[in-house]
């Protein structure tokens, strides 16, 4: 087995998302920044639209491991009821994403406390990791 080899269950799409969803989920929260070219992925898309490009990142980066592993939340039951937490937790998070995005009453929660953020991020990358089979 050598460093490239991944396990089955893992696909190329699947590793390569998973820093493009972490830098994501930091930027979006303001733990920390990046910085790619002169341009800080924190800063907005457009004027018009005031969604973050790490937002659009972790966004896209679930989207593509939802379509590439032909996911279903089907997937994400134990138990077979609605409670079930990782379906939650894969509802919630592009969710919260967006919310946070939109309401700024949510993104002043999460960016004023460093504890909030931290929990934000894991939640975030968490859903990634769940999405892409790890």
């Amino acid at each position: 087995m050598t460093v490239f080899d991944l396990p089955e269950s893992v696909s190329i799409n699947d590793a390569a998302g998973f820093p493009l969803a972490a830098v994501g989920a930091v930027v979006a929260t303001e733990i920390g920044s990046v910085t790619l070219y002169g341009h800080d992925l924190a800063s907005a898309v457009s004027t018009d639209i005031g969604v973050s490009i790490a937002a659009v990142l972790y966004i896209v980066s679930i989207a593509v491991a939802w379509i590439t592993n032909g996911r279903s939340l089907d997937d994400f039951s134990s138990r077979g009821d609605d409670a079930d937490l990782k379906r939650l937790l894969v509802l919630a998070a592009p969710v919260l994403m967006g919310l946070h995005e939109f309401v700024p009453a949510l993104n002043d929660l999460v960016t004023s406390n460093t504890f909030v953020a931290t929990f934000a991020a894991l939640l975030f990358v968490g859903a990634y990791a769940l999405v892409a089979h790890y």
